[in-house]
Formats: C-alpha cells, sequence, structure tokens
C-alpha cells in the first residue's frame, strides 16, 4: 500500500474522521480480493456538484472526497491501491447536481475491478 494512502488513512483516524474498523476493512480488501497476479490500472472519475454516490459535494475538501470514496468503494468490496483527487478542468459553470466540478478522483485498482468501476462511472485512463 503506498505511503500516503496509509498516512492518509493514520491522520484520519487521530482526527476522529473515520474509525478505526474502516482501515482495517480497506487493508483486509486489498489483501483479500482479486488475483495477486492482475495488473493495476489508472482510472478516474469526474465528480459532480452533488450527484455522486459516496454523498460528497463541490464543497467538501479532496481529503473529505477521498475519505468517502475509499470508504465507500471498501463497503461494495472494492479495493484501491492508491487514490488522489486533482483539479484538471474548469468548472462547467452550471449549479445541477449532475454538473461537473473540474475535479477528477484517479484510483490504481486491480484489473478485476475494472468493470464494476465503470459502472460507476469511472473511466480507463
Amino acid at each position: 500500500m503506498p505511503v500516503r494512502t496509509v498516512i492518509f488513512l493514520i491522520e484520519m483516524i487521530a482526527l476522529n474522521k473515520i474509525s478505526i474498523l474502516t482501515p482495517a476493512v480497506f487493508i483486509a480488501c486489498i489483501f483479500l480480493s482479486c488475483n495477486k497476479d492482475d495488473s493495476n490500472i489508472w482510472l478516474y472519475y469526474k465528480e459532480t456538484k452533488c450527484s455522486d454516490v459516496w454523498n460528497t459535494t463541490e464543497n467538501n475538501s479532496e481529503d473529505e472526497v477521498m475519505n468517502a470514496v475509499l470508504l465507500y468503494l471498501s463497503n461494495q468490496r472494492i479495493s484501491v491501491s492508491e487514490i488522489e483527487v486533482l483539479q484538471k478542468e474548469n468548472d462547467e459553470g452550471c449549479e445541477a447536481c449532475h454538473c461537473k466540478t473540474g475535479r477528477h478522483v484517479r484510483v490504481k485498482a486491480s484489473e478485476c475491478h475494472f468493470s464494476r468501476l465503470e459502472n460507476l462511472g469511472f473511466k480507463k485512463e
């Protein structure tokens, strides 16, 4: 697991943002899912103003979005080895929930999770 992910999870526990069980479930999912020989791929998701399935909005910080995505994917039994939120485009300029914010949620996951992530709106890079 990347050091940044471990540090992020430790910080969230210290700030009481997530329970101690959440990282344990996340780490267990990493080691218990998919074939070890599967290659990892990067996928991205274009964040919306307020219609993402992990219930964040454009007002959430990058760390809050990462935490929500990790928790949601873990609950869906989808493990990721890396995650980041990047400002890639300009805001679409509309205020409806389905409008894009310009931020991309990037995840690195085993190829065996590709179709499930694609069903959630992630696209292969």
